[in-house]
């Protein structure tokens, strides 16, 4: 029964994570695919007959004052390039096969500095979005200023596409990414002989729309606590499957028992 509360604990965490995202991605649909984010009176703005302006590369009308840049070449993002730093004791190495979606197996394999597999080579930072890089993959994390433990305690496979955003744009490269629409277009300009992914160079092909600072700082400020809460679930997840993996043993051992 014990270990049965955890399991359900786990699970529901999981299900209200999967709702926080489907809730997330709405809003990111209606502020940037319907642009219809609040305006300064707090209206629907292309609903409210803001300014469309048409866009060539993108071949429709975007609201007046946005830009359109690409995914390589932007002035909210920087690509993370492959560098640990030296660190004591162990840390968890998340591969690519330790993502599923947005679920992370928090029981993958500890590592030393000098004991680590070669792809084990990608440092988190604060403010940045992962994805795997391999074609017909979906695979993301979400790394906030708050997100100590995966700042602490993780390092990445050079699998993952590493990107350090500005602060006020966090939420928004989160929806671009954690999206089947990037999906389909990282999957059309992926390459490679052995196995297609995406590289850097080829970053340059996924256009990326840019809102003026006004939009993005209200959409950080309306996400981040949402965003924040998915990551306690993960971390409160962490906590209970290190529990159980502990409690287990005891339990059959008869080191412990439950009144």
């Amino acid at each position: 029964n014990v270990l049965s509360v955890i399991d359900k604990k786990i699970v529901l965490n999981k299900l209200i994570n999967t709702e926080l995202e489907s809730m997330a991605k709405l809003i990111y649909d209606y502020w940037f695919v319907q642009f219809d984010f609040p305006d300064e009176n707090g209206k629907p703005y292309k609903s409210s007959n803001g300014k469309m302006i048409y866009n060539k590369e993108l071949k429709k009308k975007i609201p007046q004052g946005w830009e359109v840049n690409n995914l390589k070449n932007n002035c909210l993002t920087k690509i993370i390039t492959p560098n640990i730093g030296d660190f004591d004791g162990k840390k968890i190495y998340l591969a690519t096969d330790d993502i599923q979606g947005n679920n992370i197996n928090f029981r993958a394999e500890e590592v030393s500095f000098r004991q680590r597999p070669t792809r084990a080579n990608m440092q988190p930072v604060e403010n940045s979005i992962w994805f795997a890089k391999m074609k017909n993959t979906k695979k993301v994390l979400y790394i906030g200023d708050y997100s100590e433990e995966f700042l602490n305690h993780f390092i990445l496979s050079t699998g993952f596409a590493g990107l350090e955003c500005r602060e006020d744009a966090l939420g928004y490269i989160w929806g671009f990414i954690n999206n089947n629409r990037f999906e389909c277009t990282k999957d059309r300009v992926a390459n490679g002989s052995t196995q297609e992914a995406l590289n850097n160079d080829s970053m340059v092909f996924i256009r990326l729309l840019i809102p003026t600072d006004t939009v993005l700082e209200k959409y950080q400020r309306t996400v981040k606590n949402i965003y924040a809460k998915i990551y306690n679930n993960q971390i409160e997840n962490k906590e209970l499957t290190n529990l159980r993996g502990w409690l287990l043993p005891m339990l059959m051992n008869g080191q412990v028992k439950i009144n």
